[in-house]
């Protein structure tokens, strides 16, 4: 099943949630472990979402699909406790994924603040 591609308008929509969410930071009260559950109106299916930043050290709403997902979230949430130290940050969006952002108007500022989706 191929995935239909947002049209302009839907990122639009999206990156404009996106800098709602950075303006609300609710990484300021909750941690990622407050895990809770948004259901999908049109196919029923329950995202269950976790708010990161707490720290400082990055910001991010995870979403993961489907109890195996939050399942898999758990484990490896029990896992960081045991092996934090050999976690390495990664890139998640290259430069042709932020001029992508950029071209579509959502000008953000600084790199670390752009919303990576």
């Amino acid at each position: 099943m191929k995935t239909p591609t947002p049209t302009l308008e839907e990122y639009r929509q999206l990156y404009e949630a996106a800098l709602a969410f950075k303006e609300e930071a609710p990484w300021e009260w909750m941690t990622e472990d407050q895990v809770f559950g948004v259901r999908d109106p049109e196919t029923g299916e329950i995202g269950y979402a976790s708010i990161m930043g707490m720290l400082g050290e990055h910001l991010a709403l995870a979403l993961y699909l489907g109890s195996a997902a939050l399942e898999g979230f758990w484990r490896v949430a029990r896992g960081l406790e045991q092996c934090r130290d050999q976690l390495a940050p990664r890139e998640v969006a290259g430069a042709a994924e932020e001029d992508e952002v950029e071209g579509h108007g959502a000008d953000t500022g600084v790199r670390r603040q752009r919303p990576v989706m």
